[in-house]
C-alpha cells in the first residue's frame, strides 16, 4: 500500500494533466445536460438500482445507500476522472513506461477512450463504474507490487470483488492486465511459475467470494438477481481464459 501511496504523490502532475485532460475532453458532460433514455429516468435521484442488481452488481445499490440515492453529475464525474488518472499511473508504473511522451500518450488514449467516454455518459452510475475500473487494475497493480504478504492477498481479493458487484466486465481487465505482465516477465527472463499460480488463484477466490455474496443477498430478500448473471460471469470467464490460452500458444510459436 505504501508503493500506491508514494505512486501517487511522485506522479501527481501528471495525475492534475490527466483530470485536465479529462475536463477539457468531456466538457459537454460538465456544461449541458446530454440525456440518453435511461438518463431522463434515473438522473438527479435514483433509488433502489433495482436493474442494476438484477444482473449482479449489488455494489451499485451500496454506493446509491452511502449517498442516499443522490445523483450530483459534476461531482461524480469529476471522482470517476480523480479514479481513472490514478489507474493510469498504475499502468505506467506496472510496466516501467520510463520515457515521458509514452507516459502522457498511454494516459490520454485512457481518458479519451470511448469506454471511458459512454461510462461518463451515464452519470447516475459512473462513479461506481469508474470505482470498478479502478478496483480491477489496482488489484492487479497491489498483487504484483505488494510486498506484505497479507496485504498482497486480502487488499487485492477485496478490490476483485468489489469491481465485480459494480460491474462484472472489468473482469477480463484484470486478466488482461496479468497475462501482459507475465508474457513482459517472459521476454525479461523474470517470470515465476509458482507466483503466476498464486495470482490465478487469488482471482479464483475472488470469484467465487463474489458468486457467495451473490447468494447471501439472495438469502437475505434481495432477491433482484437474475440468473442471467452466473451465465454472464462464465461466459466472460471462458473467454477471458481462452484468451490467455491463445495468448501463450502464441507466445510459444513465435519463440521457440
Amino acid at each position: 500500500m505504501n508503493n500506491l501511496k508514494e505512486l501517487i504523490i511522485k506522479n501527481k502532475k501528471l495525475i492534475f494533466m490527466i483530470i485536465l485532460v479529462g475536463i477539457i475532453i468531456h466538457l459537454p458532460l460538465f456544461t449541458k445536460d446530454i440525456l440518453s433514455a435511461d438518463i431522463i429516468l434515473n438522473n438527479i435521484y435514483y433509488s433502489g438500482y433495482s436493474w442494476e442488481v438484477s444482473l449482479g452488481r449489488f455494489g451499485l445499490f451500496i454506493i446509491g445507500l452511502l449517498k442516499s440515492y443522490i445523483v450530483i453529475p459534476h461531482i461524480e464525474l469529476f471522482l470517476s476522472l480523480i479514479l481513472i488518472a490514478i489507474s493510469s499511473v498504475e499502468l505506467i508504473d506496472l510496466f516501467k513506461i520510463k520515457n515521458k511522451l509514452l507516459q502522457i500518450l498511454t494516459c490520454l488514449i485512457i481518458v479519451v477512450c470511448p469506454n471511458i467516454s459512454s461510462t461518463l455518459l451515464f452519470n447516475y452510475c459512473s462513479l461506481p463504474y469508474s470505482i470498478a475500473f479502478f478496483g480491477s487494475i489496482t488489484s492487479i497493480y497491489i498483487l504484483l507490487k505488494e510486498k506484505n504478504k497479507y496485504l498482497k492477498t486480502l487488499i487485492p481479493i477485496i478490490l476483485l470483488v468489489t469491481s465485480l458487484s459494480m460491474y462484472q466486465a472489468y473482469l477480463p481487465v484484470s486478466i488482461t492486465l496479468l497475462v501482459l505482465y507475465n508474457i513482459k516477465e517472459l521476454l525479461n527472463n523474470n517470470f515465476k511459475f509458482k507466483e503466476t499460480l498464486k495470482n490465478i488463484l487469488i482471482i479464483i477466490i475472488s470469484v467465487i467470494l463474489y458468486f457467495i455474496l451473490i447468494l447471501a443477498f439472495y438469502i437475505i430478500h434481495i432477491n433482484f438477481i437474475n440468473c442471467s448473471t452466473t451465465k454472464a460471469i462464465f461466459t466472460i470467464i471462458e473467454y477471458t481464459c481462452l484468451t490467455w490460452c491463445n495468448c501463450f500458444r502464441w507466445f510459444k510459436c513465435m519463440n521457440f
